[in-house]
């Protein structure tokens, strides 16, 4: 079987891919009004019955949550027997992928679920880039 949703990438190309969605070509396909457009909050999902908008959406295959006031973060995750994904843009600015080999471990947790807080942890602990 081939990839389940059609991609087969590392995880450095995904992140090289989900970076991408920070730079508009003006003549490609992905414009700034296209990129602007798969984040942006669905008018049949992303409010409340009573019109309140929601904080946490799903557009286009991206989980969109707000981090008022720094702006939103998307992720899009993926699980199929035997393997576990999940793509990270979060609001300022840092990328990241996992790809694992497994789709739980033995207490049944998603890799993914387990390594995100940790991950955004070390994330959060950046001070400076290297040069």
């Amino acid at each position: 079987m081939d990839s389940h949703g059609g991609w087969i990438a590392t995880p450095s190309d995904l992140a090289r891919f989900a970076a991408s969605l920070d730079v508009a070509m003006p003549s490609g396909s992905l414009n700034a009004g296209s990129i602007q457009q798969i984040f942006s909050r669905p008018p049949e999902t992303g409010y409340a019955a009573n019109g309140i908008e929601l904080s946490a959406y799903y557009v286009y295959g991206w989980h969109v949550e707000s981090t008022l006031p720094e702006g939103t973060e998307q992720w899009h995750d993926g699980l199929f027997r035997g393997s576990s994904a999940l793509l990270m843009r979060r609001s300022d600015g840092i990328v990241w992928a996992l790809l694992f080999n497994t789709d739980n471990d033995d207490r049944r947790e998603v890799p993914a679920e387990v390594m995100t807080p940790r991950i955004n942890r070390l994330a959060d602990s950046i001070t400076k880039w290297p040069a």
